[in-house]
């Protein structure tokens, strides 16, 4: 309960003003991630303008992007590569960047889903960005 609490008081009152620069806030815009803890550790993430892309063991999903602000964004469930994940087409997952760690390359963010708020690590990886083409083939 207390973690809860404090994860609401976080995504309600981040600043982010003295936490990182605005190439910092550009870079985490788009590009190749992967989750550093929690539940999604491991997780590869694809991000492009409209479109985030998550690969787990067994598992691909499309999000469509929504920038809020320029440290706020939302997903929306747009395809799962498991059938069962049908009901969560058009659910919405909220985004705040909370900080950057240059040592790492890392960004915590805190994310809510309904009434449920994680705090989350994700790494930028630096890969060589792959322009063309489909992300994962069940995109097609």
């Amino acid at each position: 309960m207390i973690i809860l609490f404090l994860a609401c008081a976080s995504f309600s009152s981040a600043q982010t003003s003295s936490k990182y620069t605005l190439e910092q806030l550009e870079r985490f815009k788009q590009g190749s991630f992967v989750y550093k803890n929690g539940d999604f550790k491991g997780g590869k993430i694809k991000r492009t303008k409209k479109w985030q892309y998550e690969q787990y063991a067994g598992l691909l999903i499309k999000f469509k992007i929504d920038w809020i602000s320029t440290f706020e964004y939302h997903l929306t469930f747009r395809q799962v590569s498991d059938p069962t994940g049908g009901c969560l087409m058009g659910k919405v997952i909220k985004f705040k960047l909370l900080e950057y760690n240059e040592e790492f390359n890392t960004y915590t963010v805190v994310m809510q889903q309904e009434n449920n708020f994680k705090i989350v690590e994700i790494e930028r990886l630096e890969i060589e960005e792959k322009k063309e083409g489909r992300i994962f083939s069940f995109m097609k």
